[in-house]
């Protein structure tokens, strides 16, 4: 049972994803015709998943190598064994931080926004 994120120059494995949530929009396409009380609607798949998620690491190297791949142009990859329906292609798109506890800067939090991409 493991939770990796992976990428052309990373290899990430955090002790737990504190966070992840994912939202996609639809877009279907509602037409309200003049005379007809029923609209024409073009059906259309909604769009990729994007949200945000966290990862608790207990090394600040391995915090930073997600941290610096993020920050980065490259897709990387998460999955997780223990949940089949996380796993995905996605890209950094927004706001990326790292952060350490106060106290001992034992554990190392990675906390970014992400959008699903297709490969």
């Amino acid at each position: 049972m493991s939770t990796t994120f992976t990428g052309p120059a990373l290899a990430a494995y955090p002790l737990l994803v504190t966070q992840w949530n994912a939202s996609s929009t639809t877009r279907h396409i509602v037409h309200e015709l003049l005379g007809n009380p029923i609209p024409d609607i073009t059906l259309q798949p909604a769009g990729p998943r994007t949200g945000t998620m966290s990862a608790l690491f207990d090394n600040e190297a391995d915090a930073s190598a997600l941290h610096t791949a993020l920050r980065g142009t490259d897709v990387l990859t998460f999955s997780d064994d223990d949940t089949a329906t996380t796993g995905m292609d996605f890209i950094a798109n927004g706001a990326v931080n790292i952060t350490t506890d106060s106290q001992s800067q034992s554990y190392w939090s990675v906390t970014f926004e992400y959008l699903e991409v297709q490969q």
